[in-house]
């Protein structure tokens, strides 16, 4: 039987896979990395600053689409930020189950579905999307030709380690270093 904090019958080993507490531990512990992946491909500010195009972005990469748009060097709490990320997130998550139904992503590994998600926070879910060569490879089941793809793009030529980082992990189906 589980001897953690929780009321669990299950008899061990199967305890290991059938205990709802623990599966859930696991799962949560695979959202917080790639979070937390992501955190770090975007770094930390909670002063606004232009990016590349000209957007004013805050915390980990939260671009102001709408106006209206806060001005450079306009500050937010820690707390904000978290918040921006976390609608942010939210709108990952709700793009990959969009790429996990139009792409039969249903058994991509955790490890990929990470990169993906980091690709379509970075990116956005339409610009990913033109990504056609890459989706055309994971399809045909070719990992090595899916990470050519992704380092064969102005993408990588603008986030450059990210995307080498990022390309290995799929080509290699393995962790991230954290």
């Amino acid at each position: 039987m589980c001897n953690k904090a929780h009321p669990c019958l299950t008899p061990l080993p199967i305890h290991a896979i059938l205990c709802y507490n623990h599966i859930y531990t696991y799962l949560r512990r695979l959202q917080i990395d790639y979070r937390s992946m992501i955190k770090r491909h975007e770094g930390y500010t909670r002063k606004v600053y232009l990016d590349t195009v000209g957007m004013p972005t805050v915390g980990w990469g939260h671009a102001f689409l709408q106006s209206p748009r806060p001005a450079p060097g306009a500050t937010f709490s820690d707390k904000q930020c978290e918040a921006f990320f976390d609608d942010d997130m939210q709108e990952v998550e709700r793009a990959y189950v969009f790429l996990e139904k139009r792409f039969d992503l249903e058994e991509v590994g955790h490890v990929r579905r990470a990169v993906l998600k980091d690709m379509l926070f970075n990116l956005g879910l339409t610009k990913l999307l033109k990504f056609r060569r890459f989706f055309a490879a994971i399809i045909q089941g070719n990992p090595k030709e899916a990470a050519k793809e992704m380092l064969d793009s102005r993408w990588a030529k603008q986030v450059k380690g990210r995307a080498t980082e990022l390309a290995s992990m799929w080509e290699k189906d393995s962790q991230w270093a954290m």
